[in-house]
């Protein structure tokens, strides 16, 4: 098996009755390139391991810089100069700019077609439409809503809390006033992007640029990163969101393969990190070329490998679809782009890099201050857990789109926390601190 990112419960179920082969053996006795990712970073090989010792899939690591805050906005740049307007710092800023792009015709084309915010439905998804805008009132990493910081007694989700409530109640009055797509809530990703590339959306958010625009179109080069805002309380946090090269676990091996130990090697030698090359960019001379002298990486170092201007479709890459082994030095050797140039795809990571330094000022916590990214549950609860939590993972996100588009009156608030209790949720809170304590 591989492309297909196992849950830890998955891993934990699978791995303990035996469907998923133990890897510990091989890993020991025939990996390479695999021993090198554990000598490059130790916290690997242990949030591999499963409760009962054993390891039943390959990791996907890439310490990437722009991963550890990816909860970013991204503006129009051209449209902000049209207008002579200035980026948002403040959640009142923010939804002045929305007002000025519903009213002012930045796309120039005679017609009130423009959407202000716009984005995709899911809260879990890097594109969603409501992470950013609530961490202006109460931070937290999307997809686990674990509060930040952890007090490492007790872990706490921020969907209950007061203040995502209030979030709630601002990001209603934006959908109330037409400054949000009345389709952010329904709409998938693609079709999100068309609207975009469309050239009619004023803001965004996600991880990167590319995800939310053609990047062959010109408008992809208008898009400018925004800070966190600063919310009511006058802080401005960005979320720790990464800092663990461990993105997944890609690769597993079932009992009924025939040859293990070649499936072994043959995902062993794609952490070559020659062969990532191609994984994750493609073919030399077609998405890339080798570093020349005196070009320098994003890191400041002298570069590795140039991106090139691509063109789409291309079938020359796995892209992030394959376990792979990219070390920090290896994403930021990429040669840096500056001048009339940066805004263009090849110069991608480096405008993620540089945004993503400004977001760290921001951003108060380390790994030691943040629930673990990695959290084994047994076995014998891993169904019924992995089964609750995508029932209130599912119910959070339905309520927190029906309070925005006031489908439900968030007058409801108390009877919607009643709900989230009756689904289970301080047994999850339990399960999942009970499963970090047992790991320590």
């Amino acid at each position: 098996m591989f492309g297909s990112a196992l849950t830890d419960a998955e891993r934990v179920k699978y791995g303990t009755d035996g469907t998923l082969v133990d890897l510990t053996d091989y890993i020991e006795n025939n990996g390479f390139w695999i021993k090198q990712m554990f000598e490059y970073d130790s916290s690997v090989k242990p949030q591999l391991i499963i409760p009962g010792g054993k390891i039943p899939a390959m990791p996907d690591y890439s310490l990437t810089y722009h991963g550890y805050s990816n909860q970013k906005g991204w503006i129009r740049k051209d449209w902000v100069n049209t207008l002579g307007l200035e980026y948002p710092d403040t959640i009142e800023d923010f939804r002045n700019v929305l007002i000025a792009f519903r009213d002012g015709d930045p796309n120039g084309n005679g017609q009130k077609d423009e959407i202000p915010f716009s984005g995709v439905s899911a809260l879990t998804g890097l594109t969603d439409s409501l992470s950013y805008l609530l961490n202006a009132f109460i931070p937290f990493k999307r997809g686990d809503f674990w509060v930040e910081p952890y007090d490492g007694k007790q872990v706490d989700v921020v969907y209950t809390h007061d203040e995502w409530r209030d979030g709630l109640i601002w990001i209603h009055d934006l959908y109330q006033e037409g400054l949000i797509d009345p389709e952010s809530f329904t709409q998938d990703s693609t079709l999100a992007k068309q609207k975009t590339t469309n050239d009619q959306v004023g803001f965004r958010t996600a991880h990167a640029v590319s995800a939310i625009v053609d990047t062959q179109s010109p408008i992809f080069e208008q898009f400018d990163i925004v800070l966190p805002l600063t919310g009511p309380s006058g802080t401005k946090v960005a979320p720790l969101t990464g800092g663990s090269g461990l993105v997944g676990k890609r690769f597993a091996i079932t009992k009924v393969c025939k040859n293990p130990l070649t499936a072994f090697r043959w995902q062993d030698s794609m952490y070559d990190e020659d062969v990532q090359l191609w994984l994750a960019i493609g073919l030399e001379g077609k998405e890339w070329r080798k570093a020349e002298d005196g070009e320098v990486g994003i890191n400041g170092k002298p570069a590795l490998y140039a991106l090139l201007e691509r063109t789409y479709p291309t079938n020359n890459t796995w892209s992030q679809s394959i376990a792979s082994y990219r070390t920090a030095e290896w994403r930021l050797g990429e040669a840096s782009v500056y001048g009339d140039n940066y805004f263009v795809y090849a110069a991608q990571e480096t405008r993620l890099y540089n945004a993503t330094v400004e977001y760290m000022k921001y951003c108060p916590y380390t790994l030691d201050d943040v629930a673990p990214y990695t959290i084994y549950i047994s076995a014998d609860i891993s169904t019924e857990y992995n089964d609750l939590k995508t029932a209130i993972n599912e119910y959070v996100e339905q309520n927190a789109a029906l309070f925005v588009t006031g489908d439900r009156d968030l007058a409801e608030w108390d009877a919607y926390c009643e709900d989230l209790k009756a689904i289970g949720l301080e047994q999850y809170l339990k399960w999942t601190q009970e499963s970090i304590d047992a790991a320590k």
